[in-house]
């Protein structure tokens, strides 16, 4: 077991129900920078455990103790963590109580999620530049999921529609919006883009707008690796 556990890539760190540390694993060394022999016999809340966490670490101690309920035992849940150094730093969490006889010893499995935070919070600047970018292009642009169910659409192409805003176009297909006679042409569109038969040439297409007005436009998709994405022009 102590093999296993050594050579987890989560840090794992187990307290008796006194809230002191009885197992620090190899990989708690590194995420938390105490060393075993610093860290075994110490309270686990004045080595990880944020200031302002600490008081309610304690109580639900207590609580779980006294009553047997936790809320927070034996689920994943993210929080902040406290390096030796000082740093706060994100981790996911989950802590286990286990019986030992007639007291508890808790488990908790730890992993440093600093980059994923990181990488989340790229990802979200990334996709806001793309939309505001998307957004500014005088042709429509819309994405649509295997089914033409439309996922995102700018504003030029709202305009097209002869709506305000773009968000009304979400969750509906694109041939909703199509006049019956051109709906062979944008069903074939649609299908040779899946298949990956080329990159089709653009084809012009009737619209039928909420106003009862109709707008002629051209129209071109591209299968992208999680949806369809198309480009109109009136």
């Amino acid at each position: 077991l102590k093999a296993i556990l050594d050579s987890a890539l989560d840090a794992v760190v187990t307290m008796d129900a006194a809230g002191v540390v009885t197992g620090w694993n190899p990989q708690a060394d590194r995420v938390f920078g105490w060393t075993v022999a610093e860290a075994v016999g110490a309270r686990l809340a004045h080595l990880v455990i944020p200031t302002r966490h600490r008081t309610a670490h304690e109580r639900g101690l207590a609580s779980f103790l006294s009553t047997g309920h936790s809320e927070v035992l034996s689920r994943r849940f993210e929080i902040e963590a406290l390096h030796r150094d000082g740093h706060e730093f994100p981790v996911e969490l989950t802590v286990t109580p286990i019986r030992m006889g007639e007291t508890w010893l808790f488990a908790g499995f730890l992993r440093d999620i600093s980059d994923r935070k990181l990488a989340d919070a790229a990802l979200r600047e990334s996709e806001e530049k793309y939309r505001t970018l998307v957004n500014e292009v005088s042709d429509g642009f819309f994405a649509t999921d295997e089914a033409g169910v439309i996922t995102f659409a700018n504003r030029a192409l709202a305009a097209i529609h002869g709506l305000r805003d773009p968000v009304d176009l979400i969750g509906h297909r694109f041939s909703e919006y199509v006049t019956p006679a051109m709906m062979e042409h944008v069903v074939d569109l649609f299908r040779r883009s899946m298949e990956g038969a080329g990159t089709p040439d653009l084809i012009t297409v009737e619209i039928a707008r909420p106003d009862g007005a109709t707008a002629v436009v051209e129209v071109k998709a591209t299968p992208v690796w999680d949806y369809v994405a198309a480009l109109a022009r009136e």
